[in-house]
């Protein structure tokens, strides 16, 4: 314990994937995308964007698509029931590229906070508009949105100086004064110039039961939150001799010039592009996390930088970093094993002792998945 009350925990060496077997997944649902289904009948739609995926009130999922523009609302057998949303800036429609996420509420309904249209349109479970809230972009730049429980929200905001991580109310309200974290300075200098490519980020999860877990990417540590206060913190070293944590080389670098190259729809590397981007140094040591009941951590592990692509950009979060592999701690800071899922997947949620996300095939394309991992965490 520290001064100030923290419990400290501190491995002496980095987790291993010694329990890989006793912690692989089995899926519950998989919904193909556009294919010939696994475990649920094939739905017709095609995900070109997969933003969020969550389980309302009365079972249904939500599955929020940024390209598309739309909430698609399956049964727990994979049925397509109820299209919500559409492209546009009217009461009900979506922007797509800043629609955040799903917001689950009583009575099946749901909310989808969007910073383009700056409105929270709330739907029910067959797809109808049923109210449209402020967003109020001006407090909150780069947000994120978790569902905490009820019309209660934890989102994040930032300022010039500090990101704060906060509960409030879909009207705006605030439930809480905060979790308040120093900003992470990506100015350029007379050292570094241009603008950074894959910048460290904090990432961070919150679950309704009071956690919080907080972490930054590029350093093997996680700080796990009741409420607001802090209490504890877990640490490790950086894998050695792995993809993480070690130094980006020159073909990595390449590599990552022409993921910006084909995002501006250019076949070559140009001039204009090395002198304006600045390549990062180091390579993240965690891609994501996630936090669940009794305070259950997952962070996850980078994918090398020669498997990344265009998703990289993204301003919302480092999406398109993580791989196949997720650390799992308990609460009390005991490594517990690694989750293989033999893909890259993005986790959203953990509902129970269910795992709610989207997996990738050898093609890229997302699948959205119901997943359990047997004995790992209660309900």
């Amino acid at each position: 314990m520290d001064s100030a009350g923290v419990e400290l925990v501190r491995y002496s060496v980095a987790p291993d994937g010694a329990a890989f077997e006793d912690l692989r997944p089995e899926y519950l649902l998989l919904v193909e995308n556009g294919g010939a289904p696994e475990t649920a009948n094939d739905t017709g739609v095609t995900f070109g964007k997969v933003a969020d995926v969550d389980i309302l009130s009365d079972g249904t999922l939500a599955v929020l698509d940024r390209i598309a523009a739309r909430v698609y609302l399956l049964d727990r057998d994979g049925e397509l029931r109820a299209v919500a949303g559409r492209r546009g800036q009217g009461p009900g429609e979506l922007s797509g590229g800043l629609s955040l996420a799903v917001i689950p509420l009583p009575g099946a309904r749901f909310a989808v906070p969007d910073v383009a249209n700056n409105a929270i349109p709330i739907f029910d479970a067959t797809g109808q508009v049923v109210d449209v809230l402020p967003f109020g972009t001006g407090s909150e730049v780069i947000p994120e949105w978790r569902s905490l429980s009820g019309d209660t929200v934890a989102v994040r905001r930032a300022t010039s100086s500090v990101e704060i991580l906060q509960a409030r109310t879909l009207d705006g309200r605030l439930a809480s004064s905060g979790i308040r974290l120093p900003r992470i300075d990506h100015a350029p200098s007379a050292m570094n110039p241009g603008w950074p490519l894959m910048p460290d980020r904090w990432v961070w999860s919150a679950y309704g039961g009071g956690w919080t877990a907080v972490a930054r990417m590029s350093e093997p540590a996680v700080a796990l939150y009741l409420g607001e206060r802090l209490v504890r913190l877990i640490t490790w070293p950086a894998p050695a001799g792995s993809e993480a944590g070690g130094a980006v080389t020159e073909e990595e670098v390449e590599h990552l010039l022409k993921v910006v190259a084909r995002s501006q729809g250019l076949s070559r590397v140009t001039d204009e592009i090395r002198a304006s981007i600045r390549a990062p140094e180091e390579r993240y040591v965690l891609a994501d996390i996630l936090v669940g009941p009794g305070g259950w951590i997952l962070t996850q592990r980078p994918r090398p930088i020669r498997e990344m692509d265009e998703r990289i950009l993204s301003t919302l979060r480092a999406e398109g970093a993580g791989g196949p592999l997720w650390d799992v701690f308990d609460a009390s800071g005991n490594h517990r094993g690694v989750m293989d899922f033999g893909t890259n997947v993005e986790l959203f949620q953990i509902r129970g002792d269910t795992l709610v996300g989207v997996r990738e095939d050898e093609f890229g394309v997302q699948h959205v998945f119901l997943a359990r991992v047997p004995g790992l965490m209660g309900s």
